[in-house]
């Protein structure tokens, strides 16, 4: 949080049989999470999970969704169609 001195915590959570997890509330308490709030979860390399609280949704922020939503393009794939199209142009 901005103008406010952190220290780096961590806390030991189960994850629910539904894959749910419980924020701890000094947590929730301290950066003012509530349950009208938007986090987003962030996969790293590695298997690290980030989880960020997202103040207002910024435009780089919703093309980062659209980004992650996306399905997989396979550009080599792609670009044979396109080579084949202007071969057949020719």
């Amino acid at each position: 949080m901005k103008g406010k001195e952190h220290k780096i915590t961590g806390s030991k959570i189960k994850v629910g049989e539904r894959g749910q997890i419980t924020i701890p509330k000094n947590i929730r308490l301290e950066d003012k999470i509530t349950s009208k709030d938007t986090l987003r979860v962030t996969h790293l390399p590695g298997g690290s999970i980030v989880i960020r609280k997202i103040e207002k949704e910024k435009p780089e922020d919703r093309i980062m969704n659209i980004i992650m939503e996306a399905p997989k393009i396979d550009m080599r794939k792609i670009w044979k169609e396109v080579q084949k199209e202007r071969d057949a142009e020719r």
